[in-house]
Parts: C-alpha cells; structure tokens; sequence
C-alpha cells in the first residue's frame, strides 16, 4: 500500500488588505495633508502615481521633483488640481538656476497666469550701437557683469536682430516660470534684480492635467480607496476589501471574481513522503 502525504507552507503571501489601510493614510507635513494621486512617507508608492511623489522638506515644507529639480510646495488646490511651487535653495536668488524645468506635458501644465521670465548668463558685452530694450536688466552674479534677465520670454519675438543676436551669444539660457499677477503688482513691472526677486518668491502655479481625483470620487463613493497599478488602466485601481478592481467597488457584486493587481505571489513549499507496507 502506497501512503502519500503531503505537507504545504505557505510564507508571505502579501493581501491587498493592508494595501487599504495604507493607502487610506495620507501624506502629512506640517500644515499639508494629501492624498491620491500624490504619496510619499506613510503613504506607499502603490498609494499614487510615480510622477506623483512627496518628501518632507526642512521646516517641514512638502517638495516634490520635476525634471530632476527640487521644488517647495507653497500651496496645493485639490479642487482646481493646482501647485504653487518655487524652486528650492532660490530664496530670491537669480544666479542660481541653471536649470530650465521640463514637463512631462501628460501630466503637468503650467497654470494660465504663468509668465516666463528668462536669465541670461555669461554674456559678451553688448556692442555700443546696442540700445538695451527698458525689460532687459542686469543681475551681478558672482561680482560679474554679464548675466541679464528678461521679465517676458514672449517679448524676445518684437526686440531687434541685433539684441536678439547678442542675447543668443550668451552661454547659458534659462527660462523660470513666475506669476504673472504678481511681476504686474508694481507699476512700472520691476526691473531692478530685488523687485524680481521678490515677484518671484510668490513661485508659480504647474497644474496636473489628468481628471485623476473623478476616478478617485467614484472609486471612494463606492467604499474603496484609491491606489496605483501598473496592470489596471490609466494606472488606476481601487482597493476594495482585501482585492484591487479597475474602477470601484460595485464589481464586489458582479458574478465574476475579481483581479488581484497589486498582490504579491507568496512563496509555496511542497514536501512529499511516500511509504509502502506489503500486505
């Protein structure tokens, strides 16, 4: 007779259970709290989108990274899906970004009263014949003389070929996005490095372009919390009592079971053992 037994361990099999109560925390630091599609801290990566992530800065200030460069999070309005920003370490200071920021255009736009001021560095001496336009200034970075700014990048399109020509002679370009409301406060626009700076200080408004807070509402009205799957359309899932759906937690429902997206495949050892007795 031939007996067989078998003994099974299962180790770590990871439920979307506690995934709910993670992504139900939200993101906290000093007077900021925030939740999808933003994470960070005690809010897991699988809690919002990549793009998406929070640190807590010193003076607990919420920073998140665009294109490499740090930025503090002045203010956040989830319901017109707004950032105010200002690039970290600029305190004012318009020898310091080398930089442009680059946008992912699918995810971030700037807000509509964004107004381009440009910084020129390491420019040649302009030529006698060359009439400085009234919004172009001088900046003294590192006791120089060859570093201008321009309050309006729109305004490069009307100067003459001649400027136009020695502003591209410069070695570094950069354009800082600002609010445009606030370089307009002062009459005339300021045209002194001070004046600019503290236009600037107020930072600029980068709007995040997907309605990614309706799939959230819909996801949250049906007992769900909303989360992030690479698997799910649009990266979207809903955590819905232990399971991650596409949309909401009306599938719980539904006939058909549901798709687990974001468990973890545990770790299954099968031992065998075998005997035989003769009769």
């Amino acid at each position: 007779m031939l007996c067989l037994s078998i003994f099974v361990a299962i180790i770590t099999i990871r439920t979307t259970e506690q995934d709910d109560a993670n992504c139900s925390r939200l993101f906290e630091c000093g007077q900021f709290k925030i939740g999808y599609p933003f994470w960070g801290l005690s809010r897991p990566a699988y809690c919002g989108l990549p793009a998406f992530r929070l640190r807590c800065g010193i003076g607990e200030t919420p920073m998140i990274g665009i294109s490499g460069i740090p930025l503090k999070i002045l203010r956040i309005d989830e319901f017109s899906r707004t950032l105010t920003l200002l690039r970290e370490g600029y305190g004012g200071l318009l020898c310091l970004p080398t930089q442009t920021i680059t946008l992912a255009s699918d995810l971030f736009d700037y807000a509509p009263d964004t107004q381009f001021v440009v910084l020129f560095y390491d420019c040649p001496p302009p030529s006698v014949w060359i009439q400085l336009p009234a919004s172009i200034g001088r900046l003294n970075c590192n006791g120089g003389s060859g570093d201008y700014f321009l309050l309006s990048e729109h305004l490069l399109g009307g100067f003459e070929d001649s400027v136009r020509i020695w502003l591209e002679s410069c070695r570094n370009r950069v354009s800082m996005p600002a609010n445009r409301t606030e370089l307009g406060r002062s009459s005339p626009p300021p045209t002194s490095v001070e004046r600019l700076a503290a236009a600037m200080n107020h930072g600029f408004g980068l709007r995040w372009t997907r309605d990614y807070d309706g799939a959230c509402v819909n996801c949250t009205k049906s007992g769900g919390v909303c989360g992030f799957s690479e698997r799910a359309a649009r990266f979207f899932a809903c955590y819905c009592a232990g399971q991650a759906y596409a949309a909401d937690c009306l599938a719980l429902s539904s006939a058909s079971p549901p798709e687990k997206q974001l468990g973890e495949t545990g770790t299954i050892f099968l031992f065998f053992s075998s005997s035989s007795r003769a009769r």
